[in-house]
């Protein structure tokens, strides 16, 4: 012990197994080689604070530290811990520790003002932690290199792939948060973002199940079941939970393509900007150019606006909002978006594949171009 106190701990079988024990400077946890994690005073962080007796939560597996006059402070799910107080060998080869159950937990976000009294922190970033170990040759990298990242794939009952997360390859321990959702239904362009009621790329939570985790270092394939609870404070039937999560893929299928759609809009509304700043500056342009211009403009504000009716963010948002079964309104607004959806983007087509290429043409014959700008010349060189 180096000469260091030991606080009281109470002799559960838990502690027993973690062969955890709290110290004057902090926590000694089994490493091997006795490391100890010192629990640092936030005001003055070089200060080292005791601790004076230690639990393990029953439901999340949380060790709950209890410091002398310095708080409480929890390490949430110590099941890694666990797994190196048993398994021997463990560093020698990749490993992906056990996972904890997740409960999908239904969170309320309020606002209240209660200036410097707050005597709260943010709670941990909600879904399943997927914690692993890569020993020192797993994916043959040093420890300062960032290297490929590594594919961690979530399986449903039926070995379909529901997410693919990436995680660090480089030595040592890592953890990675899948946050119970589907893979995206598209990927935001650089700079780009979404308003509250607007179709998000977020899929949509999967259901209470069991899930399977899969991971491979070094041609060693490890995986893993994780159960996924349903918030224990909630009383909604199988059925009702099956039809909400038919509504919400069906809105799901929509996102990608009426994220498209909006793109096209904005991009050729750039387009026809650009066209309109050439005829203004062209001594003599045929009317027919202007008209073209003008119907295609009035084409995309019909399609923006009847998109804008399809309300695809807005039923996911109330939706998923929920978790009871969507309402009948609902349910009609997904099947009235999906009829109406392909015409939509019919339509688009048709100015990306027409329209547009032919209003194009029509400048081009009418010696309408855009200025290149300047020609470079390059002077006689120097001393030949």
């Amino acid at each position: 012990m180096q000469g260091e106190a030991a606080g009281v701990a109470v002799a559960e079988p838990e502690l027993v197994r973690l062969g955890a024990l709290p110290v004057e400077v902090g926590l000694r946890l089994p490493d091997g080689q006795g490391a100890v994690v010192r629990v640092r005073h936030q005001p003055t962080p070089s200060t080292t604070v005791p601790v004076d007796d230690i639990k393990i939560h029953p439901l999340t597996n949380d060790l709950v530290i209890g410091t002398h006059g310095r708080g409480i402070w929890v390490m949430p799910d110590v099941s890694p811990l666990e797994a190196l107080s048993r398994v021997d060998g463990l560093v020698a080869g990749p490993y992906l520790f056990p996972v904890q159950s997740v409960t999908d937990w239904r969170t309320f976000t309020f606002q209240e003002w209660t200036a410097s009294a707050e005597f709260r922190l943010p709670n941990p970033e909600p879904g399943a932690r997927l914690r692993y170990w890569i020993p020192e040759s797993g994916q043959a990298l040093e420890p300062d290199s960032a290297g490929p990242p590594l594919k961690i794939r979530i399986l449903d009952s039926t070995g379909q792939e529901v997410r693919t997360l990436e995680g660090p390859s480089t030595p040592g321990a890592h953890e990675v948060t899948w946050d119970l959702r589907i893979e995206p239904a598209y990927e935001l362009e650089e700079g780009e973002s979404v308003g509250r009621r607007q179709a998000g790329p977020e899929g949509p939570k999967v259901l209470p199940g069991v899930y399977q985790v899969e991971m491979e270092v070094d041609g060693t394939t490890m995986s893993g079941d994780l159960v996924v609870s349903m918030d224990p404070r909630l009383d909604v039937p199988p059925s009702d939970l099956e039809v909400r999560q038919t509504a919400l893929m069906a809105i799901y299928g929509l996102k990608g393509p009426i994220h498209q759609l909006g793109l096209a809009v904005r991009r050729i509304e750039g387009q026809l900007k650009s066209v309109r700043d050439l005829l203004s500056e062209a001594a003599d342009t045929p009317p027919s150019l202007d008209e073209d211009a003008d119907e295609i403009a009035d084409e995309l504000d019909d399609i923006s606006s009847d998109m804008d009716r399809l309300r695809v963010g807005a039923l996911g948002f109330t939706v998923a909002a929920s978790t009871s079964r969507p309402t009948e309104d609902q349910l009609q607004g997904i099947d009235r978006a999906w009829e109406e959806a392909p015409g939509l983007i019919e339509r688009m087509n048709h100015l990306i594949t027409d329209r547009m290429p032919a209003l194009y043409q029509m400048l081009n014959q009418a010696g309408i171009r855009a200025d290149p700008g300047a020609t470079i010349s390059l002077p006689r060189r120097g001393g030949a």
